[in-house]
């Protein structure tokens, strides 16, 4: 993770958090210290899940997903918060805004 603070109007600063993740299929991950694997696992950063990306409101968030070239699928992100939200009561999902191309 990547943290960036600009210097905004009228002494105010915006947070900026820089995400990458790498996206792997078909990767061996220990569950147990017997020795016992997950295989053929989806990581993301080498984990399962992956890793937490922490943000505070008002941040500007930036993750670029990276789908290895080795893989046979592509992949999206699917993200939860602590904030409640009605489109996913189960968790509480993030309000998030999508851009295929963010300079």
């Amino acid at each position: 993770m990547h943290v960036k603070v600009d210097s905004l109007a009228g002494d105010k600063q915006q947070v900026i958090r820089v995400f990458t993740l790498i996206v792997k299929e078909n990767q061996s991950i220990p569950i147990a210290d017997n020795g016992l694997k997950f295989d053929r696992a989806w990581t993301f950063n080498g984990t399962i899940p992956g890793p937490t990306m922490r943000v505070t409101e008002g941040d500007l968030v930036k993750i670029t997903l990276i789908n290895n070239v080795g893989n046979n699928y592509s992949y999206s992100l699917h993200l939860h918060s602590i904030d409640p939200s009605a489109m996913d009561p189960s968790y509480h999902f993030c309000h998030c805004y999508y851009s295929e191309n963010m300079a």
